[in-house]
């Protein structure tokens, strides 16, 4: 039976990594192995919509790509072939209607309790990883009939292009923690457990309390200023790395 990936972004500033791999946090983890430190090279394809607004008015987004907006990110990682399928929760699901419902009565900005739900759906995630030609050809089929294979990008267009270099890390005997820095200047952290089908939402709450417990690494939450607080809080929502990505280079066709 294939492994979910249970995943939590946060704002990884390299600042603390001394203190992490020194073990002078508040407190120090309790066990960390530094795995590997390793350069990544991403390329993401998708394809477009026929329609852009058509699309908006079904995604409730900007988003103006198939997969994308099916919850499938398509790339090549150090030239081998790998998708990500976005797995729905339960409780997911109720968050992201709510958060729909909010800002398609509002021409406002989304209440807190609204942005709070829209990045608690963004930020703790989980996926379903494929490795195989065949089945991402397979994958992408669903929604592109006519897609041809591998050898031709499987029909699609690169959206995004850039490198990562990424520490990754054991912690506590469970957790793994990637810390990325990316070649447009945009830092973030992964923490990520494992599990089979049906553990998803107890290993959500087991990242919760592990990133709680070491909050000096995870939720740096002092600034020098109010300008610094304020562009803290901007990056804490565009954690991850496409959206930063999409914001500094938008999707052309």
């Amino acid at each position: 039976m294939s492994k979910i990936e249970i995943e939590r972004k946060f704002i990884y500033n390299p600042a603390l990594f001394a203190s992490l791999t020194k073990g002078s946090g508040n407190p120090p983890f309790t066990k960390l192995e530094i795995k590997a430190e390793r350069k990544i090279h991403d390329i993401y394809y998708d394809a477009p919509l026929a329609s852009t607004s058509d699309a908006n008015a079904k995604a409730g987004g900007p988003t103006r790509c198939i997969l994308e907006r099916n919850g499938i990110w398509i790339r090549q990682r150090n030239q081998l072939w790998e998708a990500k399928q976005r797995l729905i929760l339960p409780h997911q699901k109720h968050q992201k209607r709510e958060s729909q419902n909010a800002a398609s009565t509002t021409e406002s900005s989304p209440s807190v309790t609204t942005a709070e739900k829209e990045q608690d759906y963004y930020l703790r995630t989980a996926f379903k990883e494929l490795t195989s030609p065949r089945a991402i050809h397979d994958l992408v089929k669903t929604y592109i009939p006519s897609a041809p294979g591998a050898d031709v990008y499987f029909g699609l267009r690169p959206i995004a292009d850039f490198e990562t270099k990424r520490v990754l890390a054991i912690a506590d005997g469970r957790f793994e923690i990637a810390l990325d820095r990316t070649s447009f200047g945009h830092c973030v952290g992964e923490v990520e457990l494992l599990v089979d089908r049906g553990q998803e939402v107890q290993a959500q709450r087991d990242i919760d309390e592990f990133m709680e417990m070491y909050r000096w690494f995870f939720f740096p939450d002092k600034a020098e200023s109010e300008e610094e607080l304020e562009g803290m809080k901007k990056e804490y929502m565009l954690q991850g790395k496409l959206s930063a990505y999409f914001e500094k280079f938008p999707i052309k066709f």
